[in-house]
C-alpha cells in the first residue's frame, strides 16, 4: 500500500490541474461553437435532426479552377490547398450518428451522479472515507473548494434525477425516426459535458468540513438559496418534461403551440438553461459559471438555427419573435 501511495503523487494529476484541463475544453468548446456559427463552411456541425435536412455542402471553388483561370501554379496551389481543407470539412460534416444515441450521454450521467451521490451520502449518514485517490485529490493545497458536501449531495440529487428523467424521454417518450441523425461532433460534445458536471462537482465538493456542527451552525442549516435553487430546478424539469410529451405527440417538425412555445421558438431549451442557472445558484463557482456559459451559448445557437428553419418553412401560424430566452434571444 505504502508503495501505491509513493507512486501516486507522481502519476495522477492533481485537483487543480484537471479542472483546469476541464476548463480549458469548454473555453475551446465556447470558441467553437461561434465559429461553426459565423464561419458558412462549418455552420453544418451545428444542425442536427430537422436542421440537419438543410445543410449544403461548403461551397468550393473547384468549378472555377481551369486551364484558363489559373494565372499560375502558386495561385493552383493555394487552390488546390483550398479545395482539400473544404474536402475534410465536407467529410467530417458528414460524420453522422443516430439521435437517439442521446440516451448514452443520460446513461452515463446516471451511474456517474449515481455514484457521487452515494460517495457524499456514505460520508455524511455513515462516516465513510471517499476512495483514497479521490481524498487526495480533493485535498490537494492548491484546491480552492467552496462547496460543501451537504450542499454537493443536494445538486448530486438534481443531476441523478434529470439524468433519469431524460433517460425515461430519451427511449420511451421522444420520437427518433431512423433518419434522425446528429453529427459526430454532438455525440462527443455531450459525452465529454456530462462526465464533466459530474467530475467537476465530485472535485469541488469539500471533504474537509468539521464533523460536528455547533448550535449556531445547526440553526443555519436551512439554506434558502439551496432551497430556491430545487424549486426552479424542480419547475424547469417538470416545464421541460411537458413540452417534450408535446413535442412527442406533433406532427414531426411542425412548429410547437404548447405553453412557453408560444413565445419562444425552444421553450424546451429555455428550461434547460432554467436547471443549469439553479445548480450554478447552489454552487457558485468558477467551473459552474463555465457550465453555464456553455449551455447558454450551445443552446442559443441551436435555437437560433431552429427558428430560421421553422421561419423558411410554409407554417401557418406566426414564428415567435424569440429563439430561446424571451426579450433577448
Amino acid at each position: 500500500m505504502s508503495l501505491i501511495s509513493s507512486i501516486l503523487p507522481s502519476h495522477f494529476p492533481t485537483s487543480l490541474q484537471i479542472k483546469s484541463l476541464i476548463h480549458t475544453l469548454y473555453i475551446f468548446a465556447i470558441i467553437s461553437v461561434l465559429l461553426a456559427k459565423y464561419n458558412r463552411k462549418l455552420n453544418g456541425f451545428l444542425r442536427y435532426g430537422k436542421t440537419l435536412s438543410n445543410v449544403s455542402p461548403p461551397v468550393s471553388s473547384s468549378s472555377s479552377i481551369n486551364g484558363d483561370h489559373v494565372s499560375s501554379k502558386e495561385e493552383q496551389g493555394t487552390d488546390d490547398y483550398e479545395i482539400s481543407h473544404l474536402d475534410i470539412i465536407e467529410k467530417l460534416i458528414s460524420l453522422r450518428v443516430p439521435k437517439l444515441w442521446f440516451f448514452h450521454f443520460y446513461l452515463l450521467s446516471f451511474f456517474l451522479s449515481l455514484l457521487g451521490f452515494l460517495i457524499l451520502h456514505l460520508n455524511l449518514e455513515y462516516g465513510f472515507s471517499p476512495p483514497e485517490i479521490l481524498i487526495r485529490e480533493i485535498n490537494d493545497p492548491e484546491r480552492q473548494s467552496l462547496v460543501s458536501c451537504d450542499v454537493a449531495r443536494v445538486v448530486f440529487f438534481l443531476i441523478l434525477g434529470h439524468s433519469t428523467r431524460r433517460l425515461v424521454e430519451t427511449l420511451f417518450i421522444m420520437r427518433y425516426g431512423r433518419g434522425s441523425k446528429m453529427n459526430i461532433s454532438h455525440y462527443f460534445v455531450g459525452i465529454f459535458f456530462y462526465t464533466s458536471i459530474n467530475l467537476l462537482l465530485l472535485l469541488s465538493t469539500d471533504f474537509q468540513e468539521p464533523e460536528t456542527l455547533t448550535e449556531k451552525d445547526q440553526g443555519e442549516i436551512f439554506d434558502p438559496v439551496l432551497f430556491g435553487s430545487c424549486i426552479l430546478f424542480f419547475l424547469a424539469s417538470l416545464d421541460q418534461f411537458m413540452n417534450h410529451i408535446h413535442l412527442s405527440n406533433i406532427v414531426k417538425y411542425n412548429l410547437p403551440k404548447f405553453g412557453f412555445f408560444k413565445y419562444i421558438c425552444c421553450a424546451h431549451y429555455f428550461d434547460e438553461i432554467l436547471m443549469y442557472l439553479s445548480i450554478f445558484a447552489a454552487i457558485r463557482n468558477f467551473s459552474f459559471a463555465l457550465v453555464l456559459l456553455w449551455v447558454v451559448i450551445n443552446l442559443s445557437v441551436s435555437a437560433i438555427e431552429s427558428r430560421e428553419f421553422y421561419k423558411r418553412r410554409d407554417i401557418l401560424g406566426k414564428v415567435p419573435k424569440w429563439s430561446i430566452i424571451p426579450c433577448i434571444v
